[in-house]
């Protein structure tokens, strides 16, 4: 059966009864306009959306959730890719504010949200004629994302045919229903279940929603690639196949910003440093210290890959038979920041009624966060004999005063050792600190007693800004008036050949 979703009329219906909802026991701000996104202690994310409603005579009201593909029990080959998610395959209103939730087998899972204190009810059944009791233990104020509220907390208790007392995996957990922001301590109601080996007890915290809004809130791709000058970002990567391949350490720093009028095109401009462990087909070691650009259409990306879908939610790519399907995840990393992993090749299908993982295909999740850009990607599969793995991850970042992980090198002067270009008569340039706030120490360790050594800088566009002559290993570097920006250290001996370089970056 499928329900159709109805028009403002209804919505605003909806809504209306939410508002009314928040007086006196009748607690039943479960199913609100928006998303709400729900946190484990692990920093997984889990959410509920209301996609469509239907209402039913009697005036019980039926909420259909965003699309997912799920698990459907520990020892089933098959996912289940209809409507479903944290609260369950889908949700009944009925009129007296009873609120019905439907696991993965449609077994009914009761919540009373209008329940006074103390009141007990059959929250779900149990083999044998048992059940689950559930019960108002406790009325008051508690925290909730941004603030507090009046919170009900709601207690679990099994019992068998005679109502005694029977262990259980739901006893003594309690779940959290607040007035106006609905669950803020939750079960997987998709997966409560006495039939499977599964149980999936984890509980879930109240992350966020987006009506109204509180907490963590979706993010865009204008969201991810907002950097600033100054950001710093190192990478570790490795391209394995059978376990053998090149690695990577990289350094990059932004230097420059542009936006277009329109705030849809982003130009950044990065200090890029790679230092690349190659093992064949002779060993040898690349080294790379450059000035990258990177150009970013924000309606581009918009019209690709999504980057809004919600956890677990399921894209069907193509209607053609074997057909492949997106599923996406959100945890948190980076400080705190939501992270968004797409991977479009996971489950694949013979026929419409049984996804399930690709055998021998291909693992491939990008990740991405807000203010960190692409933070990983990983590509696994197997092709016999070999298995392939090539891998990418944000290991450190600084993004003004606030920093995270561990960095690959101290700056790319260490990355790369002494001799920042290739050249076997280049002289070693350090600048320190780097970057330069307003004076800084250029040192030159290879200068022999008596050699005319000048230091040339240029800016961006090719510009000289300053020639000075060396006669000692040290030079203090004073900024004077130059404006933010990347600058070129030059050296170049009585001749005029260049004998060294380095790059400085004025913050």
């Amino acid at each position: 059966m499928k329900f159709i979703a109805l028009k403002s009329m209804l919505v605003i219906l909806i809504i209306t009864g939410f508002a009314i909802s928040g007086t006196g026991q009748n607690y039943r701000n479960i199913c609100s306009p928006g998303t709400t996104f729900f946190k484990d202690t692990a920093g997984n994310f889990l959410a509920f959306r209301q996609d469509s409603v239907y209402v039913l005579p009697g005036q019980d009201t039926v909420f259909i959730s965003y699309r997912t593909i799920i698990d459907e029990s520990y020892y089933y080959p098959c996912f289940d890719t209809t409507n479903g998610s944290i609260l369950g395959g889908r949700i009944y209103e009925k009129a007296d504010g009873t609120f019905l939730f439907f696991n993965y087998s449609h077994d009914t899972l009761t919540i009373r949200s209008h329940a006074p204190l103390n009141a007990t009810w059959k929250f779900c059944n149990l083999a044998n004629n048992g059940r689950v009791e559930a019960k108002v233990t406790s009325i008051g104020i508690d925290s909730v994302p941004g603030g507090t509220d009046s919170v009900k907390t709601i207690s679990f208790q099994a019992k068998n045919a005679s109502g005694n007392n029977v262990s259980y995996y739901l006893n003594q957990l309690t779940i959290k229903l607040s007035k106006h922001y609905g669950f803020t301590n939750m079960l997987d109601m998709y997966h409560i279940n006495d039939t499977i080996f599964w149980y999936n007890a984890t509980m879930y915290s109240l992350a966020g929603k987006t009506t109204p809004v509180m907490g963590i809130q979706p993010f865009g791709w204008a969201d991810v690639y907002y950097f600033q000058v100054g950001d710093i970002f190192h990478y570790h990567g490795f391209q394995h196949n059978n376990g053998y391949g090149p690695e990577w350490w990289q350094i990059q720093q932004v230097i420059s910003k542009t936006v277009s009028s329109n705030g849809d095109t982003l130009t950044y401009q990065f200090d890029n440093c790679k230092l690349t462990n190659n093992p064949w087909p002779t060993p040898h070691v690349e080294k790379i210290y450059d000035t990258i650009s990177t150009t970013i259409i924000l309606s581009t990306l918009d019209s690709g890959i999504s980057i809004y879908r919600l956890p677990m939610e399921f894209y069907r790519i193509g209607e053609s038979y074997d057909s492949h399907a997106a599923a996406y995840l959100r945890t948190t990393d980076y400080n705190g920041r939501m992270v968004q992993s797409i991977d479009d090749y996971a489950y694949d299908t013979q026929d419409d009624t049984c996804w399930g993982y690709v055998f021998e295909g291909m693992y491939a999740p990008e990740y991405y966060s807000p203010g960190l850009g692409q933070t990983g990607y990983i590509t696994e599969w197997f092709e016999s004999p070999v298995m392939y793995d090539w891998e990418n991850h944000l290991v450190y970042f600084e993004k003004g005063s606030e920093t995270w992980g561990t960095p690959v090198s101290q700056d790319c002067s260490t990355l790369l050792g002494e001799k920042q270009v290739t050249g076997s008569n280049d002289i070693p340039v350090m600048v320190t600190p780097n970057p330069v706030d307003q004076s800084a120490m250029i040192t030159v360790p290879g200068i022999m007693e008596g050699q005319q050594i000048t230091v040339i800088m240029y800016d961006e566009l090719g510009n000289k800004v300053l020639r000075q002559q060396l006669h000692s290993p040290l030079y203090v570097f004073n900024r004077n008036d130059l404006p933010v920006g990347l600058y070129f250290v030059v050296l170049t001996d009585e001749k005029g050949t260049v004998i060294g370089t380095s790059k400085m970056l004025l913050r």
